[in-house]
Order: C-alpha cells, then sequence, then structure tokens
C-alpha cells in the first residue's frame, strides 16, 4: 500500500471510528469511558481507541495507533487498557479487521444471572451473530481476559464477556457494531419474554430446527457451525425456577420492568 493510500485509509477508519463510538453511547451500549474500539490498517498498524476518554466527546486526534505488540506508534494518549483481549483477536483469525468491546446491559445481565443463551431462541441469531457464545468471568485489563476468549473467538464472532459486556468481531467496524447491536436487540426481545411468561425463562429453537438453519447458514455464508466448546460453566447446576428468579430481580434493578 502506497503512502497515499495508507494515509487515506487511516483517515477512513478515524472518522467511522468516531462515529461508532459515539453510536455505541448513544444507543446505551457504554457509558462514560466504558468500552473500546479496534481496527486493522495494515498487518502491522492498528487504530485503538484510547484509554479513560468518554466516548461520547472523542475526536479523531484522539485515536491512538498502535503495532501487533501493542507500542504506541502514533498519538497523545495511552490506548485502551484492553489492548490484550483485541490483539488476541487479530492473532487468532486473520479474517478479523476490526474489534469492539462495550458493555450492553440486557445480554450482560443475563451473564450476571449465569443464563447461557448459547441454544438459539432466535433464528435470526444463527444468520448474523452464529452463536452467543458466554465466556468465563476474568478480571478485566489482566491476562485472564486475552485467555479466557482465545477458544471461543477462532470460531464465534459474538461473546460474552461475563460481568464485563461483550466482544463482538467482523471484517471492518461497521460488521463488527452491526453484532454489538444484534446481540443486545436479542436479550431484550428473550427479556421481553421472559416477563410476558411471568418469568419463566423460554425454550431454545428445537434443535432440528437448529441443524436446518445452520445448513442455510452455510451455504449462504460459507460458515460452518462451529463446534462445543463448553467454556461456560457455574459453580453449581442453577435450576429453572432460580434462574427465572435471577432474571426478574435483574430486570427489575435495571429498570427494565
Amino acid at each position: 500500500m502506497n503512502h497515499r493510500l495508507f494515509k487515506s485509509k487511516e483517515s477512513e477508519l478515524r472518522k467511522k471510528m468516531i462515529q461508532i463510538a459515539k453510536l455505541t453511547y448513544s444507543k446505551g451500549m457504554i457509558a462514560a469511558s466504558d468500552g473500546n474500539m479496534s481496527a486493522k490498517i495494515t498487518e502491522n498498524r492498528y487504530l485503538v481507541t484510547p484509554s479513560g476518554l468518554f466516548k461520547g466527546f472523542l475526536e479523531e486526534d484522539d485515536l491512538v495507533v498502535i503495532d501487533k505488540f501493542g507500542k504506541v506508534i502514533d498519538g497523545n494518549h495511552g490506548p485502551s487498557s484492553e489492548l490484550m483481549m483485541h490483539l488476541k483477536a487479530y492473532e487468532m483469525r486473520d479474517d478479523i479487521g476490526a474489534v469492539v468491546h462495550a458493555h450492553p446491559p440486557v445480554i450482560t445481565a443475563f451473564s450476571v444471572a449465569g443464563i447461557d443463551l448459547t441454544e438459539a431462541i432466535l433464528p435470526e441469531t444463527i444468520f448474523i451473530l452464529g452463536e452467543i457464545k458466554f465466556a468465563q468471568y476474568s478480571t478485566p485489563t489482566t491476562k485472564d481476559v486475552p485467555k479466557a476468549i482465545e477458544s471461543l473467538i477462532k470460531q464465534h464472532d459474538a461473546l460474552v464477556l461475563t460481568r464485563h459486556g461483550s466482544l463482538t468481531v467482523g471484517k471492518n467496524l461497521e460488521e463488527a457494531y452491526q453484532k454489538l447491536e444484534s446481540l443486545e436487540h436479542t436479550a431484550k426481545i428473550i427479556s421481553e419474554a421472559v416477563k410476558l411468561k411471568g418469568g419463566k425463562m423460554v425454550e431454545p429453537l428445537p434443535s432440528n430446527e437448529i441443524d436446518k438453519l445452520w445448513e442455510i447458514n452455510e451455504k449462504l455464508t460459507g460458515k460452518r457451525r462451529p463446534q462445543k466448546i463448553n467454556d461456560f460453566t457455574n459453580d453449581q447446576p442453577i435450576s429453572h425456577e432460580l434462574i427465572s428468579k435471577t432474571v426478574m430481580d435483574v430486570l427489575k434493578e435495571m429498570n427494565f420492568q
């Protein structure tokens, strides 16, 4: 890539990242300085949001350019404190061009309640997200976070980081953000269904229907059904009654009732 094309791509990425950062904030997916995003400029150059700045007020000059080791190449701020998680995603898959980490409240509430939504409840989930996979809890900003996503990100584009929000990836920022919005929209629909059922958890689609949807999805997108990975586990089995009560309590606390 010649210098002129290189600078043009970086300039466009800066505009797009600011647009999506503000959109993510306006949609309630993050608050204040929460969340972070990145995009690949070249194989050894990434544009990332800075650490500690309010995403709703970000400007293009606030963004930081790093190399694949996390070293700052250009910028007046430190890069996101969750940088290791982003770099791990790029390391694991060549097709990832952008990463978005946010704190969408409803899907995060499901992880707080200990409810795994891997089995599809809505057909659109398979077409847009593939599977909603939950990663085990890991302390934010530490090396435990990239370790927690390492095996999952190989096959999944949308991860729920238990008690810590979400991680969505795509070939570009628009696609990574689209998956974030779809993830939270799915969680909202399920939470409304739980309320309509009086707090009872809804059933997933029948297994034969999920099989059919994956067959269609593979024909349309070329993406195969992920292999089973049991990364999200609870210390003890949770009864359906406890699940229902926990969902209702969480939603009540979040003023979704």
